[in-house]
């Protein structure tokens, strides 16, 4: 129906489901590690590895969606229908802005996903080790290169990422606490998120806080709930040249 904004949303709910399956597996997979199962881990691990693919191609198809939408169709390229090009275009348009904010780690989360979508793995193992050393607290991002790791035979390094929960710093215990109290009241959540922008770039690694407040809301699993509230959000609080 050449609906490409509602397309790239039904995509992105279906993104969110099967990584929540994803999630479920690596679960799985610390709890047998820690229970020195290890073999059975591998196992599991490898059905995550086995499911991942569907995320990396839903997120590529968003992606290139929201693109082509931005365009208006106009790529400046021929045979845009599924067409290599659009999908380096969109990479190549990812790694611009990596190049604006650096400190981003959904950008490069981001970029990781667009990566295993097209098979080039050693540059995602990178992209989602920038997430995690951006934002240690980053879940799926270390969800992720494990299964890259496992997808790349290095079995060993991925099951040393299969690990139980951290002690978080204090500051970033607070944090996750105060944004789960406040979303429990949505107009005070949605007016608050204006003033917490210095509250959060004294505390956390990146100088970006619509986000860390997206990444605080991945942890708590809700981040697709407030996905269109937070697209609001930050088209208030970032200028016109840094929108994507």
């Amino acid at each position: 129906m050449h609906e490409g904004q509602l397309a790239a949303q039904q995509f992105n709910r279906a993104v969110e489901i099967n990584d929540q399956i994803v999630d479920a597996y690596i679960g799985l997979a610390i709890a047998q590690k820690l229970a020195g199962k290890v073999s059975d881990a591998i196992v599991t691990l490898s059905l995550a590895a086995a499911i991942q693919p569907n995320s990396s191609l839903l997120l590529a198809e968003t992606a290139t969606l929201q693109f082509r939408v931005g365009f208006g169709g106009n790529l400046p390229f021929h045979n845009t229908e599924n067409s290599p090009d659009l999908i380096e275009a969109v990479i190549g348009a990812h790694r611009k802005q990596i190049t604006r904010r650096p400190q981003n780690p959904d950008l490069h989360y981001r970029l990781g996903v667009l990566m295993m979508s097209v098979g080039r793995m050693s540059e995602a193992i990178k992209a989602f080790e920038n997430t995690l050393e951006i934002n240690p607290t980053y879940t799926r991002a270390g969800s992720k290169l494990a299964v890259c790791l496992f997808e790349t035979g290095q079995k060993e390094q991925a099951l040393e990422q299969l690990t139980g929960p951290k002690c978080l710093e204090k500051n970033a215990l607070e944090l996750h606490y105060k944004i789960a109290l406040l979303y429990c009241d949505k107009v005070k959540f949605a007016s608050s998120l204006m003033n917490l922008e210095r509250y959060l770039e004294n505390n956390f690694t990146s100088a970006d806080s619509a986000v860390n407040i997206s990444v605080v809301l991945q942890n708590l699993g809700l981040l697709d709930r407030v996905r269109l509230l937070l697209c609001g959000i930050i088209f208030r609080i970032r200028p016109i040249k840094q929108r994507m």
